[in-house]
Parts: structure tokens; sequence; C-alpha cells
């Protein structure tokens, strides 16, 4: 098998188990989103981010911190594998 297509078999498999486990998450929606925003706020605090710096969100998940960031900054790019 070439590293491409290890590339791409580990992508789908990852894609597959991310969205076999979503529901999970979004039953726990709310309550994660209470704590993991908390989190988020002090990990954007103790970075001092600037108006002039530049966030990429790679993973993104559930979200966090970019949308933390995103409310502050109003624009923030994320990339995610699966669809929650």
């Amino acid at each position: 098998m070439s590293n491409l297509s290890s590339h791409e078999e580990i992508k789908k498999q990852q894609r597959e188990t991310w969205n076999k486990f979503s529901p999970g998450w979004k039953k726990w929606e709310t309550q994660n989103d209470a704590f993991t925003s908390k989190v988020s706020k002090a990990i954007i605090d103790a970075v001092e981010l600037s108006g002039n710096d530049h966030v990429l969100d790679i993973a993104s998940g559930t979200g966090e911190p970019a949308l933390v960031y995103g409310l502050r900054r109003k624009r923030i790019p994320s990339l995610q594998l699966s669809w929650m």
C-alpha cells in the first residue's frame, strides 16, 4: 500500500468512526458546550492574541475554541474531517 492510499484509508476510517459516535456528542452538546466554552475562554485569554493574529482551528470537533475566538474576532477558519 502506498503512503497516499494509507493516508486516504486512515482518513476514511477516522471519518467513519467520528460519524458513528456523533449522536452521542449531540446528546450531550449543551452540557459539553457549557464546559468547553469556559476552557476555551481561558486558553484564548492565556495566549493573548492580538487583533492582527490569524488562527486556524484544525480538527475542530465541536468547534471549541474556534467558536469562542470567533465571537471576539468575528471570523475564524476551521477544518473538520467528519460532520456532526
